[in-house]
């Protein structure tokens, strides 16, 4: 697992995305949308998962590449508009992440929360009322997060980044504040 060495906030106040050991103090959001828009590391994805894709409840056996790659373009575009609509105060961030799964849809301390567009996830959890972090995201081919290798290391991280949260005293806006000195 990636660990955590600082946050910096996307949305002041309200969406933060953690900042991993050895990504040169960029945030997780930006690593995630510059990769999603690399058309080299997309194109490779797609090849190397081209037969999940092609199964997957959301395409078709005549699935292609071109198919891909724009639906991947109009994700991007999904996530901008909801990055700004957060910011301009139009999106209740509440509202916006969903449950990851039933065991978490009361809403409690440290929850684990997406926001989903047709392919891409953004994997987030709750530290308080409209207050999320954003722990890290992929592309979703798959019915559950277990059945692919990408996903799978997204839930672990989660796991572990709510563990960690939790060991170092951070479950309220205020600690979340403190320990991070903002």
């Amino acid at each position: 697992m990636k660990d955590i060495t600082s946050v910096q906030f996307i949305i002041p106040n309200k969406l933060a995305a953690f900042i991993y050991k050895g990504d040169m103090d960029i945030n997780i959001l930006n690593i995630l949308l510059s990769t999603w828009r690399n058309v080299d590391d997309l194109f490779q994805f797609y090849e190397t998962n081209k037969r999940i894709i092609a199964n997957s409840t959301i395409s078709s056996i005549f699935y292609s590449w071109e198919n891909f790659s724009e639906d991947i373009m109009l994700d991007l575009e999904q996530l901008e508009d909801f990055i700004d609509d957060v910011a301009n105060g139009k999106v209740n961030l509440d509202n916006a992440f969903h449950p990851l799964s039933r065991k978490e849809e009361n809403v409690k301390i440290l929850s684990l929360r997406k926001h989903r567009c047709k392919w891409l996830r953004i994997y987030a959890i709750r530290i308080d009322e409209n207050l999320y972090v954003i722990t890290g995201g992929a592309i979703k081919i798959t019915q559950k997060m277990q059945d692919h290798i990408d996903t799978r290391y997204e839930l672990t991280q989660l796991d572990y980044s709510r563990q960690w949260l939790k060991d170092q005293g951070i479950e309220t806006d205020e600690s979340f504040y403190c320990y991070f000195d903002l």
